[in-house]
């Protein structure tokens, strides 16, 4: 009953957390994107003017966040710019990503590795992708992408999951030890009182209990 217990509160406590960690790393994503989509300005004229003289722009180094990956759609959905640690991979524009042009909320999605695992690292990975619509008067309307390894959001869970497997095991030895040593100490009178009685019979009824210590219900 204890060990249910036990696994019971683990598994309540991991749930929780894990759910306050993924609110909080979305909310650091939106604010980030937004944060972003604030300091980047498309103007049409300005942006012809120097893509016809100068065609290798600088990209959007500014925004160097370790393990962030930043992706430029104008609207029309083609790539304007996108961060150097994409290399040749694209982030997905999804149909519910494209839902956010209408509601003008941000869109938050969870990638799997399989697409593309060398943009992740391994298979097993995941990225949290955020699709941001920026429409702003005097600025050419465009779909901000940013997406981050959801590893930084697990991780913390992996460890205190590894602690709970631990922890459990090693808290059932220490409650059955401490059991038995409290149940062996607290029954003992009992077990002296069912020898005693083992031992009487009609030629030896002058075997007395031995009176323990304090008012118990021995």
């Amino acid at each position: 009953v204890f060990g249910l217990i036990l696994i019971a509160l683990c598994f309540i406590i991991l749930t929780v957390w894990e759910e306050m960690l993924r609110q909080d790393f979305d909310e650091r994503l939106k604010d980030r994107a937004e944060a972003m989509a604030e300091r980047i300005m498309i103007t049409t004229e300005a942006r012809e003017v120097a893509r016809s003289a100068n065609p290798l722009l600088p990209r959007l180094n500014p925004f160097r966040f370790p393990g962030y990956y930043f992706q430029l759609r104008l609207d029309d959905e083609s790539i304007a710019e996108r961060s150097i640690n994409l290399g040749k991979q694209t982030l997905p524009l999804s149909r519910e990503a494209r839902a956010c042009k209408n509601s003008r909320a941000p869109m938050l999605e969870t990638l799997r590795a399989s697409p593309a695992p060398e943009l992740i690292g391994t298979e097993t990975a995941e990225l949290r992708l955020l699709t941001l619509y920026h429409d702003r008067p005097q600025t050419k309307p465009f779909y901000l992408q940013v997406a981050v390894n959801l590893r930084q959001a697990t991780e913390p869970v992996e460890k205190l999951r590894d602690l709970f497997l631990l922890m459990i095991p090693g808290g059932l030895v220490m409650a059955a030890a401490a059991s038995w040593l409290l149940a062996h100490r607290y029954l003992a009178p009992i077990g002296q009182i069912a020898k005693v009685a083992e031992q009487l019979d009609v030629h030896n009824l002058g075997q007395r209990f031995q009176q323990p210590r304090g008012r118990t219900e021995i």
